[in-house]
């Protein structure tokens, strides 16, 4: 099918859902998602899978601009003032999680190693529902501030978490040796190249901004800043969404006006790239696969542990 009529029908599709869900209360990213899962091959079958994948770039460039975005909350004065309880509050739920997914995921499969590995993945929080939801309700003040920042540095304790687990369940499977290097050397390396592009690339915008004084050039400069960053990183095989917050988090940083400026300017620009982007992720949905009962019951006991740990330990560490 025409690629431009689809991603057309999907935006039309997405807007109006959002519009009906937010009617009953209900945050218009759940609205996006649904019409993703109607469309998928789980429903009508518009959106398959192949054709999903030729969307590829613009999901890519879509998570860019939403770690571009968050890196914004990154300032020194939020670290300042809330960091002792963002620091509690980011290890406390990541560990709560990972400890609790573990342990049920191991009770139902009787498997160790598949208990590690999806408790690994179940620490990760994804930072687009998450700031898609503070956006839409244009919430500010302390709360908004410290989730933000634990949702950006959250893919980061969750890398280290899933190094080690992965290493480990590999030597458990393959009756393998355990190194730390493997386990946590490995991923505090890649997280510190993806750091290192994205700070470079967000010095190099604050500095070349600094001499432009258009603000439809400051804004068109960033979104290709945004988009090498994502590119550069794909190609180097690093963590781009981290790349991309701490690119905003050192341009926010150095340039505190201008910034303000460009970030009000992709709010504006960017609603049907993300509108776009949840549609797509509700179609990659296999609905029919949680009709096997297994399945089912992993997925329930999975979410049952991830919402119990995130919450407990949000609690514990607030």
């Amino acid at each position: 099918m025409e690629t431009l009529f689809l991603v057309g029908i999907i935006i039309f599709l997405g807007t109006s859902a959002g519009k009906v869900f937010q009617k009953f209360k209900i945050p218009q990213v759940v609205g996006y998602i649904i019409v993703g899962v109607l469309l998928g091959e789980s429903v009508f079958g518009i959106l398959k899978q192949s054709t999903i994948e030729t969307f590829t770039p613009i999901i890519n460039v879509a998570l860019g601009l939403i770690g571009f975005r968050i890196g914004a909350e990154l300032k020194g004065e939020v670290f300042k003032k809330y960091g002792r309880s963002i620091y509690t509050i980011l290890f406390s739920e990541g560990l709560f999680t990972f400890v609790l997914v573990t342990l049920l995921v191991t009770l139902i499969t009787k498997k160790f190693y598949l208990g590690l590995l999806l408790g690994a993945i179940a620490s990760a929080t994804a930072p687009a529902a998450t700031t898609d939801v503070l956006w839409e309700y244009k919430t500010r003040g302390p709360l908004t501030s410290t989730i933000l920042a634990i949702v950006a540095l959250d893919d980061g304790l969750s890398l280290v978490i899933y190094g080690f687990a992965s290493v480990f369940a590999k030597a458990m499977i393959v009756d393998a040796d355990f190194t730390l290097m493997q386990g946590i050397g490995v991923p505090l390396f890649e997280l510190s190249k993806s750091c290192i592009l994205g700070g470079c690339i967000g010095y190099g915008l604050s500095k070349l901004l600094s001499y432009i004084k258009d603000k439809e050039r400051m804004f068109t400069f960033s979104v290709a800043a945004v988009i090498l960053t994502v590119g550069s990183a794909i190609l180097l095989k690093l963590d781009f969404i981290l790349s991309a917050m701490v690119l905003g988090a050192v341009f926010a940083n150095r340039s505190p006006q201008v910034s303000r400026n460009v970030f009000d300017s992709i709010e504006r620009f960017s609603p049907p790239i993300f509108i776009l982007f949840f549609v797509l992720v509700g179609a990659r949905l296999q609905a029919k696969l949680f009709l096997n009962m297994s399945i089912a019951l992993l997925a329930l006991v999975y979410l049952v542990g991830r919402t119990s740990g995130k919450m407990a330990g949000a609690w514990f560490g607030g």
